[in-house]
């Protein structure tokens, strides 16, 4: 995963106008929130699963029942990549909110497989929040999936 993203981020063309450089960035941007979106998402379609049958928990290795899904660079990766991202798009001209909700909810998957409870509550509310005013197709049913899981784990894990 992390070698996907530098390989994208480093295969961007040259900077040559402000205009070019400005799309060229919002390009990138949707490129690493979908790329790390997508990771974390299949984590945690495999952890509701097993959510939904308890009897089959034991089925997931045990790496991928604990915060120890990301090394400690990845993580910094992540965090450091989508908060930038988040911010870009926030203080964007014009917002683009269904942007946004993607990457507040990238954080909030991010946050929860890294065992950080209150930030995953705060970033899936902030997302629920998002999507009640500018709804973003085939996103409410994984904020909702991610509400269950994070409320059934111990809000004070980390």
């Amino acid at each position: 995963l992390q070698i996907r993203v530098r390989r994208f981020l480093s295969t961007t063309p040259p900077h040559r106008s402000f205009l070019f450089s400005s799309l060229s960035l919002l390009f990138s941007c949707h490129e690493v929130t979908e790329i790390w979106y997508n990771h974390f998402s299949r984590l945690i379609d495999r952890q509701f699963q097993s959510f939904l049958s308890p009897a089959e928990i034991n089925v997931l290795p045990e790496e991928e029942m604990t915060g120890d899904l990301l090394d400690e660079s990845q993580q910094a990766e992540a965090t450091q990549m989508l908060n930038a991202i988040l911010d870009i798009r926030e203080q964007a001209s014009k917002p683009q909110p269904d942007k946004v909700a993607k990457v507040v909810f990238a954080l909030a998957m991010f946050h929860y497989l890294i065992l950080d409870m209150p930030k995953a509550h705060e970033l899936t509310k902030k997302t629920l929040h998002i999507i009640k005013t500018v709804p973003v197709e085939g996103l409410e049913d994984s904020v909702h999936r991610l509400a269950k899981l994070v409320k059934s784990k111990s809000f004070y894990t980390k």
